[in-house]
């Protein structure tokens, strides 16, 4: 019975996989790639008086997405496992903003280090 449900699924995905996911496929979707070629880089678009929360923010991709949007001026709340490694974190993109911008202008960050089942907490 196992066996007939997998084929069963299989016989699902088969039309969605080889319209989606061949070359055809992406060639199809390529076609649509420059419809949002209007959309301003990066470094042009506004984060001040947003907030983000980003999960897994004491390193890797975490890291460098909470650091840039920290840069771009974003209220970054950085949602990590470990408190010791988000506030090591919090402590370092302090000191990356503290050298790019003045006191005056730079955004705030805040680390959240709670369970996702609880309500997060932010340290004073």
């Amino acid at each position: 019975m196992a066996a007939l449900g997998h084929a069963w699924r299989v016989l699902q995905w088969l039309p969605l996989g080889l319209r989606r996911f061949t070359r055809a496929g992406y060639e199809r979707a390529a076609e649509h790639f420059d419809e949002h070629a209007d959309t301003p880089p990066l470094d042009q678009i506004d984060m001040h008086g947003k907030h983000v929360l980003i999960t897994g923010a004491n390193s890797g991709i975490g890291y460098a997405a909470a650091l840039r949007l920290a840069h771009m001026g974003a209220h970054v709340h950085l949602l990590c496992r470990s408190r010791q490694r988000g506030e090591a974190a919090l402590a370092s993109i302090h000191e990356s903003l503290s050298t790019a911008t003045t006191p005056s202008n730079s955004p705030s960050t805040s680390p959240s280090t709670s369970p996702s089942t609880s309500p997060s907490t932010s340290p004073s």
